[in-house]
């Protein structure tokens, strides 16, 4: 999903989550992605007997919705941006993770050095699974909507420049 965001913040226009639900739908087969993903959530919750009444395919299909379009947006702009400002502020080259490194709870790299980028209030929601390492790497939040973003460990950085 990373790479499909980074695609569209690269498209020129806007940016608001309206472009992103007609970039998603138009340009990443979205209808069919969001029809399977809701038909396998639909076959997971069937198996949990709950009560169909309140419960059913379009519901799902809504959820699945509301994940990928704004849940995706805010949290990838988020997290894009704020490892913009932070490159500017730092005075450093910067580059987004790869599916790999992203499975090790690295979300940017500024320099040579690691990032883990999280919305502010993550942590003490117990959001975050893999919490960064704090001697290794750079850990950045921000918060939604306000475009504010916070350099926890700064020190890891100036430390680690000679």
């Amino acid at each position: 999903m990373k790479e499909q965001f980074s695609e569209f913040l690269k498209q020129p226009g806007d940016k608001d989550l309206k472009a992103w639900e007609d970039y998603y739908l138009n340009h990443c087969d979205g209808i069919r992605k969001i029809h399977d993903a809701s038909e396998r959530l639909w076959e997971m919750l069937e198996k949990m007997h709950l009560d169909h009444t309140v419960f059913d395919l379009s519901l799902a299909q809504k959820y699945i919705e509301e994940l990928l379009f704004n849940k995706t947006h805010f949290g990838m702009s988020g997290e894009y941006y704020s490892v913009l400002a932070v490159a500017k502020y730092l005075g450093m080259t910067h580059r987004f993770s790869n599916a790999e490194e992203e499975s090790q709870g690295i979300d940017a790299f500024f320099g040579e050095y690691p990032a883990q980028v999280k919305p502010h209030n993550s942590v003490k929601m117990h959001h975050v699974r893999n919490h960064a390492d704090e001697d290794k790497t750079l850990v950045i939040t921000y918060e939604d909507k306000k475009n504010i973003c916070y350099i926890h460990n700064p020190d890891f950085i100036k430390n680690g420049i000679k």
